[in-house]
Parts: structure tokens; C-alpha cells; sequence
């Protein structure tokens, strides 16, 4: 988030990347938690961004029960 605004890109949502071995995914889960997904390239990174925004909703969601 910080480099984001400081390269003044505007709000961030999602961070991914391919490589060899896999693709990953950064989501945030709260405003101070991140959520990463890594997975083999045989998922498309489109389908891991669908699971890593329903994951980070599930996870803010038990973030803030435990506050």
C-alpha cells in the first residue's frame, strides 16, 4: 500500500505474479493484514484471484471476531 501511494497508483487490490514454478497472489484480508496465495500454473491466475477474494473476505471477517 505504501509503495503504491507513494508511486501515487491510486488503491491497490491485488498483487499478482507468474513464474516458473507457480503463480502468487497479495490481496489484502484488513487494513493492516495481507493475505498470499501460491499456487502450481496448472490453476489460471484468474481462478486464484476469484479464491484469493473470497479467502481474504472469510479471513477479515475472523480477523475482526477476534478484536
Amino acid at each position: 500500500a505504501r509503495a503504491a501511494r507513494l508511486l501515487g497508483l491510486g488503491e491497490w487490490r491485488c498483487l499478482s505474479a507468474e513464474a516458473g514454478a507457480g503463480h502468487l497472489i497479495v490481496v489484502p484480508a484488513a487494513p493492516d493484514a495481507m493475505l498470499l496465495l501460491a499456487r502450481e500454473r496448472s490453476v489460471p491466475l484468474g481462478r486464484l484471484a476469484v479464491v484469493a477474494a473470497r479467502t481474504a473476505g472469510m479471513a477479515g471477517r475472523w480477523l475482526e471476531a477476534l478484536a
